[in-house]
């Protein structure tokens, strides 16, 4: 009987990728922000923009309230002559 030959597991991310998302997770549970984030953020290429919703913003637990995503997700403040520093500039 032939010798079945060793074969590499291959992995899609690479032990960079790994070890960031691992420390980044790390940081999350410290913020009390649900690991969930890193799942958005693997879902968006890197030249793309995604805005997330006030739901999103809640279940992750980036905001506490209706109220607070509300404000942020309020885009005529990013409008506004002077906009808030968490606004993307376009």
């Amino acid at each position: 009987m032939p010798a079945i030959p060793n074969v590499l597991k291959i992995s899609s991310k690479s032990n960079q990728e790994k070890t960031f998302q691992r420390e980044l997770g790390k940081y999350l549970d410290e913020m009390g922000i649900d690991r969930k984030l890193i799942n958005y953020m693997d879902g968006s290429q890197n030249t793309d923009l995604y805005t997330v919703t006030i739901g999103e913003l809640m279940a992750v637990k980036l905001v506490t309230n209706h109220l607070h995503g509300s404000i942020l997700m309020y885009d005529s403040v990013c409008k506004s002559l002077s906009p808030a520093d968490y606004c993307i500039r376009r």
